[in-house]
């Protein structure tokens, strides 16, 4: 069964400051928190609330460095033990040209973000055989015609495991289409994700290949 994860920003489609549901169940997965007013680099914190007991859990940290937050400048916290800072480009490695922003790898398969239609929407598309396995659906506001629909993304049931490594690239591509920058990405390497059916933070049993 596909996942879909719905936003509820706290200002409008500002997804570094929202909480994000199942869309089904109503339930809180995750929460973003950037503080827009702190002292240093720019830093979005997003943390994993359980469904079993709903403690709230470390998933990973963005570290907007550079002037111009420029996505080459990004650092990212995989490991709330150690919260080493990993260049960006650990984590999202460049496809060249066109609709495509960025390629991803779970369980030894490359996947790439790219627009979709009149470039509204976002999918993650497998490499190979073109198969989407995630994608965004914008906002729709209340109409008479329409009824009010928050921000989502679907991910498939086949990459579900991997949601937190999903959800960090999204951010990404989401920022680096709200900035329009494009520069910087080059020889960047692949995440790589065990192969578990057990929903981790990303500090807790994933590995960077």
């Amino acid at each position: 069964m596909n996942m879909s994860l719905s936003f509820a920003p706290r200002e409008e489609d500002d997804i570094l400051d929202t909480t994000i549901l199942d869309s089904e169940t109503g339930s809180v997965m995750y929460t973003v928190g950037t503080p827009k007013h702190a002292e240093g680099a720019l830093t979005t914190t997003v943390t994993r609330r359980s469904q079993v007991d709903g403690s709230a859990r470390f998933a990973f940290k963005i570290v907007w460095k550079g002037v111009r937050n420029s996505l080459k400048d990004v650092m990212v916290v995989l490991d709330s033990r150690t919260l080493e800072e990993v260049p960006v480009r650990e984590v999202l490695k460049n496809a060249p040209g066109g609709s495509t922003y960025g390629s991803v790898r779970i369980d030894d398969v490359e996947y790439r973000w790219k627009t979709k239609g009149t470039g509204s929407k976002v999918v993650l598309v497998n490499k190979v055989t073109g198969e989407t396995v995630a994608q965004s659906h914008s906002r729709i506001r209340s109409s008479f015609f329409r009824k009010p629909r928050d921000m989502s993304l679907e991910i498939s049931e086949a990459i579900s495991h991997a949601v937190d490594v999903v959800l960090l690239t999204f951010i990404l591509v989401w920022r680096e289409r709200q900035t329009g920058k494009l520069e910087g990405m080059h020889t960047y390497h692949d995440l790589a994700v065990k192969d578990t059916m057990t929903p981790l933070p990303i500090g807790d049993g994933w590995r960077i290949g």
